[in-house]
């Protein structure tokens, strides 16, 4: 944590009142972390287990944004540009979850994930080169993940949270793209690394 900090600024510091209509933007991550939760937590993990899972995920949805959406987006921005390096992180982060197939993952389920993690994707890096903030996206998506660990799994409830997450994400991806400020028009001067 220290180190990046040194390197990407994470949001922090960057954050006024005249931002502060910004956070309504993060409103439809907080619609996806709800319908994660939806099928309520699984009765047969003990607490041990729960702790487990929210400490894991925790890890991961930090690395994962500092990674895809800290060190990859602004890498590949200041090369090839801004859409190229919203493309990329989006769809590189949705591909590498691909290892979930070790996981014991059926080949439909693991292409469903791939398909809802590239939107998702495509999403919280659009977020990042607009706000300049990793903080919510590490948020989100730490939450979303542990809902994903210690909820209860339905099959036909998986196949309705996909079309949520794709939907949502659709939307939400265009209305950013209209809406949303560029980080030089609301005041953010700072880059990422």
């Amino acid at each position: 944590f220290f180190y990046s900090k040194t390197r990407i600024p994470m949001g922090f510091d960057i954050f006024s009142k005249s931002e502060a209509k910004t956070v309504l933007y993060y409103l439809p991550l907080g619609a996806l972390v709800v319908i994660a939760y939806l099928g309520g937590v699984d009765s047969s993990l003990s607490f041990r287990d729960i702790l487990i899972a929210v400490l894991l995920m925790a890890n991961v949805g930090y690395l994962e944004e500092l990674l895809f959406r800290g060190y990859l987006l602004e890498a590949i921005e200041q090369d090839k540009g801004r859409r190229r390096a919203v493309i990329i992180s989006g769809i590189t982060f949705g591909l590498g979850h691909i290892v979930n197939i070790f996981r014991g993952y059926e080949a439909l389920e693991l292409v469903a994930q791939i398909t809802g993690a590239i939107a998702i994707g495509l999403v919280l890096a659009l977020l990042v080169v607009k706000t300049r903030n990793l903080i919510p996206g590490m948020l989100f998506h730490i939450l979303f993940n542990i809902g994903g660990t210690i909820i209860v799994q339905h099959s036909s409830r998986e196949a309705l949270l996909l079309l949520c997450i794709i939907g949502i994400s659709v939307l939400y991806l265009l209305f950013l793209l209209k809406h949303l400020p560029t980080s030089q028009s609301s005041g953010y001067t700072t880059r990422l690394v």
